[in-house]
């Protein structure tokens, strides 16, 4: 089979989901990458840049243009195209209207509760979490396909041992990881007296806290602000904290339990899917709020007392690093090996069918797009009127003259 998969295609978490998908679906198959525009493009980077990949034009979001997009389907005689967080839903009813004999399925991620119902566009939908399995239950080819990691790449290194407790966490281009709250739990309670915290990110966090990198450096706080392939930076610290508030996969809890370290997170979904007490700890959540965006599901505000009490349990006890560390790594290779999901994987697709499409929510998608092209519209016209009144005014006496005609 030819499969298609349109994806961001650069070093962060969505994109390594989607090469994971690729390697596995290799074995059986032809796989071709459409690396839509949007943040960033990884071209020239032989991390990402390879023959089977056509990079789009950069464009804002997940915009795909129709023209391109037929001309990567035709040149490679696609059978099936596979989304990844697929956000804008234009391209979805092009393929409809144009390639109905293309079965088309989704990675399932990103959804609000307008969004969900139109999930039955696609044949078929992948489900990584028990979570997204509950929400795409109305789908009829709805598919549980557990996460995993490539234990491989991510596994345990040598450490030195005369270095004092090191907390590791990962930011990566987001503010909803928790990172704050971790700042201020290990400087709060003076940790940094018996222990360190490493923190790498993609992008600056000033946000973060009221403190200097000096500061924070002064207080036992590293910041390591840049882009590193995999398996990235976990052989720096021995306890993986990840305090987010929203997550849809976790997908750097699964790494740092394959490199063998215990993992602190939220107590909430998928995070408890995930970590347990054998391998780490999970952190009471203060309250759920709604997202700007009217995610499908809440926020979760960890309460940063028990994060800090969580901290502190390995600092007392560090013989419990040195067990669940192997728990870890153990799980991470008996549950998490993404390796042993090739035959699953592959057997989904070559099974799944096409599907009847419902016109109902086709025509709801196309009146969505309708009704934001009209607000795109307004929301350039009306400050465009605003900055211009005697063009308002033009235009208003053109209108007023052209009734009385």
């Amino acid at each position: 089979m030819r499969i298609g998969i349109v994806t961001t295609w650069f070093e962060r978490g969505a994109s390594y989901v989607s090469r994971s998908y690729m390697e596995l679906l290799q074995a059986q198959n032809e796989v071709f990458i459409y690396a839509r525009g949007g943040e960033k493009q990884a071209i020239g980077d032989p991390n990402w840049d390879a023959e089977n990949v056509t990079w789009s034009k950069r464009s804002r979001g997940f915009f795909v243009n129709e023209k391109e997009f037929e001309r990567w389907i035709e040149e490679n005689s696609i059978d099936l195209i596979f989304f990844n967080e697929q956000q804008d839903w234009r391209i979805i009813l092009f393929l409809i209207e144009n390639h109905p004999e293309i079965i088309i399925g989704s990675y399932i991620d990103y959804y609000t509760e307008q969004t969900l119902p139109w999930f039955s566009l696609f044949d078929f939908v992948i489900c990584n979490t028990r979570r997204h399995l509950q929400a795409m239950s109305f789908h009829q080819q709805a598919i549980f396909l557990p996460w995993g990691t490539d234990t491989h790449v991510f596994k345990p290194n040598s450490k030195d041992d005369d270095r004092p407790p090191t907390f590791f966490h990962s930011a990566g281009m987001s503010t909803r990881k928790g990172t704050e709250l971790l700042i201020r739990a290990f400087v709060d309670k003076d940790m940094g007296r018996s222990a360190r915290l490493v923190i790498h990110s993609q992008k600056p966090i000033d946000w973060a806290s009221d403190l200097s990198l000096e500061e924070l450096a002064g207080k036992g706080v590293e910041v390591i602000c840049e882009t590193v392939a995999a398996p990235g930076l976990y052989h720096l610290g021995d306890i993986y904290v990840y305090p987010t508030r929203l997550d849809g996969l976790g997908l750097t809890m699964y790494e740092a339990l394959a490199c063998g370290m215990p993992v602190i997170s939220t107590d909430y979904p998928p995070m408890n899917e995930i970590i347990d007490d054998e391998v780490g700890r999970l952190v009471r959540v203060e309250r759920n709020y709604a997202r700007g965006d009217a995610y499908y599901w809440p926020m979760s505000l960890c309460d940063v007392e028990d994060l800090a009490s969580k901290m502190r349990f390995y600092l007392d006890n560090p013989e419990q690093v040195k067990i669940q560390s192997e728990n870890a790594r153990k799980k991470a290779l008996s549950c998490f090996d993404w390796r042993q999901r090739e035959a699953a994987l592959n057997g989904i697709f070559l099974k799944v069918r096409k599907r009847e499409i419902d016109r109902k929510i086709v025509d709801e998608v196309k009146v969505f797009y309708k009704k934001d092209r009209l607000k795109r519209y307004l929301g350039f016209v009306e400050p465009f009127f605003e900055a211009h009144p005697w063009i308002k005014n033009m235009v208003k006496n053109k209108m007023v003259s052209g009734r009385d005609e």
